[in-house]
C-alpha cells in the first residue's frame, strides 16, 4: 500500500523518467516496489537496487536477507526490470557480487553499483545496532565509516565492477562529490 501511494503521487509529477527501487533488502520487497510503479505508469523503466552482504557460510556475497544473488536476477528478468544495481554496500561486496554474475545469463540486463562508505554488516546485523553518530568518533565495528578509502580506491572499485559488466555507476553514502568527479574523469580516458 506504501509504495502504492508514493508511486501513484509520483507518477502524476512532470518529468519523471525512471523508478529507482532503491536499498531493497528483499526479493519480495522490490517486487512490491515494482509491480506499485508499473502500476503507477507502466511506460516507466523499472531499476532495482538491492543491498548485500556476505553470508556465513563459505564468505558467499548475497542480498542482505541471505537470497542468492541468481534469485535476484530471475526476478529482473521475469518483472523486466532495465538495470539490477547493488548500492548501500561496501566497494568490495558490490565487486564481488558483479564478478559473481559475470558467467550468469542476464539478457540485456543492465548492471551496476553504488557502494557507501562503510563496513559489511554481519548477518543478523540491524539499524538499531548502529553505533556510529557523526562527530562521535568511535572506533567499534558493525557500521563505522571505513575511513581508509581514498577517492582513488573507490575510483578502482568502480573500474574493477566495469570490467565485470556494469554500465551504470555511482556513489552512495559517504561517497562525495570528489569521488563522482574522479570516476567520471577516469572513464573519460580510455582505458
Amino acid at each position: 500500500e506504501e509504495y502504492a501511494e508514493l508511486t501513484s503521487a509520483i507518477a502524476e509529477a512532470p518529468g519523471v523518467d525512471l523508478w529507482l527501487c532503491e536499498t531493497m533488502s528483499s526479493v519480495l520487497e522490490a517486487e512490491a516496489s515494482t509491480i506499485a510503479c508499473r502500476k503507477a505508469n507502466p511506460d516507466i523503466p523499472v531499476w532495482v537496487a538491492f543491498v548485500l552482504r556476505r553470508s556465513s557460510e563459505a564468505g558467499r556475497v548475497e542480498l542482505v536477507d541471505g537470497t542468492p544473488l541468481v534469485d535476484a536476477v530471475k526476478f529482473a528478468k521475469k518483472y523486466g526490470i532495465e538495470a539490477l544495481l547493488f548500492n548501500c554496500s561496501t566497494p568490495q561486496l558490490i565487486g564481488d557480487a558483479l564478478a559473481a554474475l559475470k558467467g550468469e545469463p542476464t539478457d540485456g540486463l543492465l548492471l551496476g553499483g553504488y557502494g557507501n562508505f562503510w563496513e559489511e554488516h554481519k548477518p543478523g546485523w540491524s539499524i538499531d545496532q548502529q553505533e556510529s553518530e557523526p562527530g562521535k568518533g568511535d572506533t567499534k565495528a558493525s557500521g563505522l565509516q571505513v575511513r581508509d578509502i581514498t577517492v582513488e580506491d573507490y575510483v578502482c572499485s568502480t573500474r574493477r565492477w566495469a570490467c565485470s559488466g556494469a554500465r551504470i555507476l555511482g556513489g552512495c553514502c559517504g561517497i562525495g562529490p570528489d569521488h563522482i568527479r574522479a570516476m567520471a574523469a577516469a572513464f573519460a580516458k580510455p582505458s
